[in-house]
C-alpha cells in the first residue's frame, strides 16, 4: 500500500514538471517581450560637421526624437510601440532644416539595438 501511494505521488510530480512549461507565458496575441529597442547614431554634415536639431522619427509609429548638441541621438522605444514581437524593417528618417532629408530601413523589434548614423547634404537656399 504505501509503494502505491509513494507511486502515485511520482507520477504526479513527473506530470507536473513536464506539462508546466508548456503553458503559454503571455496571452495569446501579444507580445510577450517587454524589451526597450534603441536606436541611436549620429546625424552631421557631408562635411563631418554635427547637425544640431535635427529630427530622427520613425513616421510608421510615431516616434521620433531630436538631435542634441553633438548632432548624436538615442531613440527608446518601448514594446508597446512596436508593431509586432518580432524583428521587421522599417523606415527610419533624418531631416532638418536647409538639409536633403535622409533615410534607412533598419531592421527594428523588442530588445534590438541599432546603430544608424546619418550624413545630411546641404539644400540650396
Amino acid at each position: 500500500m504505501l509503494l502505491r501511494l509513494v507511486s502515485r505521488r511520482f507520477v504526479v510530480l513527473i506530470a507536473a514538471l513536464f506539462l508546466v512549461p508548456l503553458t503559454p507565458l503571455a496571452p495569446v496575441g501579444r507580445a510577450q517581450s517587454d524589451e526597450i529597442a534603441l536606436i541611436q547614431g549620429q546625424v552631421t554634415s557631408w562635411g563631418g560637421e554635427p547637425v544640431v536639431g535635427a529630427s530622427v522619427r520613425i513616421e510608421r509609429i510615431g516616434v521620433g526624437i531630436i538631435t542634441n548638441d553633438d548632432g548624436t541621438y538615442a531613440l527608446h522605444i518601448p514594446p508597446t510601440r512596436l508593431l509586432s514581437d518580432h524583428t521587421q524593417d522599417i523606415e527610419l528618417v533624418a531631416s532638418a532644416n536647409g538639409f536633403a532629408s535622409g533615410s534607412a530601413i533598419i531592421a527594428l523589434g523588442p530588445g534590438v539595438v541599432v546603430t544608424q548614423d546619418f550624413q545630411l547634404t546641404f539644400t540650396a537656399p
